[in-house]
């Protein structure tokens, strides 16, 4: 067996990247496959892993900062520690939400593995508001996707969608988008997609 694919969910605070994890995973297993899920956990408790653990998953936990700053280290040495695990097929990463993707990924590409996927969530009831106030973090998350899902949509108003295309428009995006709701359930086709 060769080395496990990566994947990174990532987006900002609340986009529901835990969610989208947990629909992987068990995507993974249910193929008969093995999954390692690294979280990186910028607060004192560890809430992703813990419900990531719940639901039967393994998950190494970074803390003490964002993967793409201080503990960049320690995220590489786990990262490389799990690309040799020849029982593993897939690690999925979570980064801090506020984690810069550009620097991140650029770090994690130079040390440790490249990405077979970059899934990106956008907080679609937020987006707007995000744009104001996140627009160089959000546009440097857009610009590393290989994925967007728009999650959240059944919390948009019919007559909010065509404000929130605009504001799709202006980050200049090239990459598949799908419209989602992940707590609701990720449907089949986008988890093999994805996987």
């Amino acid at each position: 067996m060769g080395k496990p694919k990566t994947i990174a969910v990532y987006g900002f605070l609340g986009s529901g990247k835990t969610t989208l994890m947990m629909a992987l995973a068990r995507g993974i297993v249910a193929t008969g496959k093995k999954a390692a899920i690294v979280v990186n956990e910028a607060g004192d408790v560890p809430i992703d892993g813990k419900l990531l653990n719940r639901a039967g998953l393994p998950v190494r936990e970074i803390f003490a900062g964002c993967i793409c700053c201080s503990v960049v280290g320690d995220f590489i040495d786990t990262l490389n520690a799990l690309m040799e695990d020849s029982e593993l097929s897939y690690i999925l990463i979570e980064p801090s939400g506020m984690a810069d993707a550009p620097s991140l990924f650029g770090s994690i590409g130079k040390h440790a593995a490249m990405f077979q996927k970059k899934v990106l969530l956008l907080d679609a009831p937020r987006l707007s508001l995000l744009l104001k106030a996140a627009l160089p973090l959000i546009k440097g998350q857009v610009k590393e996707a290989d994925i967007i899902l728009l999650n959240k949509m059944d919390s948009v108003k019919d007559n909010c969608l065509q404000e929130l295309e605009l504001s799709l428009e202006s980050l200049s995006f090239n990459v598949p988008l799908y419209r989602v709701s992940v707590k609701s359930g990720v449907p089949d086709s986008l988890v093999k997609e994805v996987i």
